[in-house]
């Protein structure tokens, strides 16, 4: 059986968990205040730190890859989802959604073929399309969808853009990561939260479009 372009979506969106879960159980690199940490610190360790190809402690970090390639298929399930749900739900201006979408999905794919510890400016400029475009094309799927006729659609998107608004003024004038433990555990759990959220709610959106 062909599989739809749906779930296609949808399973790019959620292989980044399963993966990042095994990942995250197999690292033993330590993180920016304890390199001889040798397991994952879900307070101080980045998702991007499963990436690194080298760890904080110099060894080599043999599945950087991986986590690269699910990050970079989590690029294309964002342009999906998002001209997916903009074909459902929106009659007009599609093409904005969809520019912002691929904007963000790019972004993402940088992330991924930018490991922090090698490529630092272009990983972090990456990063900054991918969230502020994603954020941009949520917003506007807000402002042109019906909110008549997509009502449950339009409260998870208010709620997500909502996060990502207190993540990205984090991002742009919170504390740096380095000015201690407070600080890193306060980055790396605001990061956890905004993917997951954007994970989340563009999974219970798919599930509620009619997609033909």
């Amino acid at each position: 059986m062909m599989l739809k372009a749906q779930q296609i979506t949808q399973y790019l969106l959620i292989q980044y968990i399963i993966i990042s879960i095994i990942l995250m159980m197999l690292y033993q690199g330590g993180n920016l205040f304890a390199s001889e940490t040798m397991h994952y610190v879900f307070d101080q360790n980045y998702l991007s730190d499963l990436g690194r190809t080298k760890t904080f402690s110099g060894d080599e970090n043999p599945y950087w890859y991986i986590y690269s390639i699910s990050l970079l298929l989590v690029g294309v399930g964002t342009f999906l989802f998002f001209y997916l749900t903009s074909r459902s739900i929106i009659q007009k201006k599609k093409i904005f959604v969809r520019f912002f979408a691929l904007v963000s999905g790019l972004g993402y794919i940088g992330i991924a073929i930018s490991p922090v510890d090698t490529n630092f400016k272009q990983h972090i400029l990456s990063g900054q399309f991918a969230y502020f475009s994603f954020f941009f094309a949520g917003i506007l799927l807000n402002i042109l969808m019906d909110k008549k006729a997509f009502p449950f659609i339009f409260k998870w998107f208010l709620f997500l853009n909502f996060l990502l608004s207190a993540f990205l003024l984090l991002s742009l004038f919170g504390p740096h990561s380095t000015e201690g433990i407070w600080a890193l555990s306060l980055k790396t759990i605001a990061q956890k939260v905004m993917i997951i959220a954007q994970l989340g709610v563009s999974l219970i959106v798919l599930r509620k479009i009619e997609i033909s």
